[in-house]
Formats: C-alpha cells, structure tokens, sequence
C-alpha cells in the first residue's frame, strides 16, 4: 500500500478519463519535476491508511538515502 502510494505519485496514476473529439483521453496525475527531483519531499509526503486516516510517511516508513539497484535481472529471465 505505502509502495503503490509512492508509485503513484513519482510515476503517475490515472485519475479520470474523458472523451475529446472522439478520442479517448486519461487524466494522469504526479508529482512535477522540482519534486521527483527532491529528497525533501519524503518530509511532507502524507500516507492514506486502510480506515482513510492520513500519516506522514515516516510514521510507516523508515526513509533512508542509499545506493540501490535500478533493475533487476532474474536468473531465469523471468520475474516470479
């Protein structure tokens, strides 16, 4: 849940669709690019729980700056 959350909001999330001159056209919403770019946004970023309450990431999360790995290779090729 905190995962999809944080998804969501660095890459994107469809938010509503809509019909212009025939075409198909989904509403994306995510964070601009000042804040993708900004460690300082984990501070303020508001987590939704299951009941609908709000907390601040750090109240669920350990946030911590770190190198990681960008992709993941498998080593049969395919994810599990």
């Amino acid at each position: 849940m905190v995962a999809d959350q944080l998804r969501a909001a660095y890459i994107g999330t469809t938010i509503s669709e809509m019909q212009i001159d025939g075409n198909l056209v989904e509403l994306t919403a995510q964070f601009g690019p000042e804040d993708r770019a900004s460690r300082d946004v984990f501070d303020d970023f508001t987590i939704t729980r299951s009941d609908g309450t709000y907390v601040p990431l750090g109240v669920v999360a350990n946030v911590e700056t770190g190198q990681g790995y960008s992709r993941i290779n498998h080593e049969t090729g395919c994810a599990r």
